[in-house]
């Protein structure tokens, strides 16, 4: 398929790929920063070895990344109409789902916190 048209002018789809693009890059760029910014002060916490903890950062940041924009290059190969992904309770099932990732994650490093977990 010729995404361009002879003269001057793109297809539409084309400019909606690269807004779309751009929009989700630079998002889970800001939310990468974020995370790790935040989260590495929680593993220095769990982890006593702080070199330990920048590491686990790194990776988890490296997971974040391949997710995200892994899921973005997937959504842009299928050409059908997205239908309405919210539940009955006005929840979507991708924050269902992050939620849960999350849950399971902090459960599992707050079990690897060395000593008593404070007040």
């Amino acid at each position: 398929m010729n995404a361009f048209k002879i003269g001057r002018h793109m297809d539409i789809k084309v400019w909606m790929y690269l807004v779309y693009l751009t929009v989700s890059i630079g998002l889970t760029v800001w939310v990468a920063r974020a995370l790790s910014r935040n989260g590495l002060v929680f593993l220095e916490e769990v982890f006593a070895d702080e070199r330990l903890a920048r590491a686990v950062n790194n990776l988890l940041v490296v997971g974040f990344y391949l997710l995200n924009l892994g899921y973005v290059t997937v959504a842009m190969r299928h050409s059908e109409q997205v239908g309405s992904t919210k539940h009955r309770d006005g929840g979507t099932l991708v924050e269902d789902r992050a939620g849960a990732a999350g849950a399971r994650r902090a459960a599992l490093l707050q079990r690897l916190r060395p000593g008593p977990v404070p007040a």
